[in-house]
C-alpha cells in the first residue's frame, strides 16, 4: 500500500530476493512521508536429528532446525512419516531432508534375548548382548534377585554372558 519502496541495496520494488544473509532497511514512501523499516536475513539453522528413539522395533527420527516440511527416509526408502514400525534388527541408516539439505545418522536396533539356560546343552548357554558394541557407552548389568550384582557387560566380555559368577555355576533363579 506505499507509493515506494527504496531498499538498502538499491533495489526499488516492494520485496527482494535472493539476497544473502545480512542486515538491511527498506524506506517505505507514502503522501511525502518516508518510514523506514529494518529487515534482518539470516541463514536457517543447519538441519539436525537429535535422536533416533528406538522402542522394541519402532523408530521415531526427532529432528531440529531446518526449513520443514521434511521428508524421512530409512535405509534408502522414503516413509510416510518420522515414526517408523517394524524395523528388523541390525545396523540401518536414517536420512532427513529439508529444502535446503539433508541430515543422515547410522543407528542399530539390537534382538532382545532373556533367556539363558547355561546347561551345556548348546542352545541358550549364553545370553550374547555383542550387538550393544556398535553403540555409544551402553550398560548391560545383571542382577540375581536380592539385589547383587552377578554380571556387568564390558568391550572386553563383548557383553556375553555365560550365566556363572566369577567362574562359577549360579544356582537356578531368575535374574534381571
Amino acid at each position: 500500500g506505499f507509493t515506494s519502496y527504496h531498499w538498502s541495496n538499491g533495489e526499488n520494488t516492494q520485496s527482494i530476493k535472493n539476497v544473502p544473509a545480512g542486515d538491511y532497511w527498506v524506506d517505505l514512501s507514502f503522501n511525502d512521508c518516508v518510514y523506514r523499516q529494518f529487515v534482518k536475513v539470516s541463514e536457517p539453522a543447519e538441519l539436525l536429528i537429535d535422536n533416533v528413539l528406538i522402542e522394541g522395533n519402532k523408530i521415531t527420527i526427532q529432528v531440529s532446525n531446518g526449513i520443514p516440511p521434511y521428508r524421512y527416509f530409512l535405509d534408502g526408502a522414503q516413509q510416510s512419516s518420522n515414526m517408523i514400525e517394524n524395523v528388523a534388527t541390525g545396523k540401518h541408516t536414517v536420512e532427513v531432508r529439508d529444502q535446503c539439505g539433508f541430515v543422515i545418522q547410522n543407528f542399530s536396533i539390537i534382538a532382545i534375548k532373556n533367556l539363558i539356560t547355561p546347561n551345556g546343552d548348546g542352545f541358550n548357554d549364553v545370553i550374547d548382548y555383542s550387538d550393544l558394541m556398535t553403540k555409544i557407552d551402553p550398560v548391560l548389568e545383571v542382577y540375581d534377585r536380592n539385589g547383587q550384582l552377578v554380571f556387568k557387560g564390558n568391550q572386553g566380555n563383548k557383553f556375553s554372558w555365560d550365566g556363572k559368577l566369577n567362574g562359577r555355576d549360579l544356582p537356578t533363579s531368575s535374574y534381571w
